[in-house]
């Protein structure tokens, strides 16, 4: 397992955190949309993996989950014509994402999808940067705009959210003894993406991408 630290964080608590199959109108506040970097990890052997473990933890996820498998560099927010709230982001501030990324001129590199591992909210795919170019993205994306989640940036693949306060002692028993040989990815473009912020688990829908040379 390669991310110990949040492996020993997740089994230290009682019970997972449950995702509800409902709007999030709290969260959304009737924007439509939600806009984040990503790069693109829908492949033929990601899938088979993530099929493999979406048989083992069908019972305890959110149903349906169609997002299709990604590793999340950076979040946008919310497009707006103007910033309210702190996750909102106006159409010129994306563009100057564009335009950093363009300018990084980044060569494509190689990331690897390894076993799983969980958050108190989600299991995942953890995924190895050898290069450390999604953390160079991940900050050349962000630059002075100050991040508004609180959390540590933790590349993975999701695969799907807990569904209830499930007990962790008994999923970690599951996790621990499953340990899978890398899939290697080769990364040549970043995606922009957004979903519907009225779907936990709706479907990304491609914007645009920046290739990498």
């Amino acid at each position: 397992m390669y991310y110990t630290d949040t492996w020993q964080s997740f089994i230290q608590q009682q019970h997972t955190h449950a995702a509800e199959k409902r709007e999030y109108p709290e969260w959304h506040k009737n924007r439509p949309r939600y806009y984040l970097w990503a790069i693109d990890s829908d492949t033929a052997l990601v899938n088979k993996r993530l099929r493999k473990y979406h048989s083992i933890f069908q019972d305890l996820l959110v149903h349906p989950y169609e997002r299709q498998a990604h590793i999340t560099v950076a979040i946008s927010g919310f497009l707006g014509e103007h910033v309210i709230h702190n996750d909102d982001i106006t159409q010129a501030a994306i563009a100057k994402q564009q335009e950093v990324l363009h300018a990084l001129k980044l060569t494509p590199f190689i990331v690897s999808i390894g076993g799983i591992n969980s958050f108190s909210s989600a299991p995942f795919l953890e995924v190895m940067d050898p290069s450390g170019s999604l953390e160079v993205i991940r900050h050349t994306l962000i630059g002075d705009r100050k991040d508004f989640r609180n959390t540590h940036y933790i590349p993975h693949v999701t695969l799907g959210l807990y569904s209830a306060n499930h007990a962790v002692a008994s999923i970690a028993a599951m996790i621990k003894n499953l340990q899978e040989e890398p899939i290697e990815l080769a990364v040549d473009h970043i995606g922009f993406y957004s979903y519907d912020a009225k779907d936990i688990g709706s479907r990304l829908r491609k914007e645009c991408i920046v290739a990498l040379y």
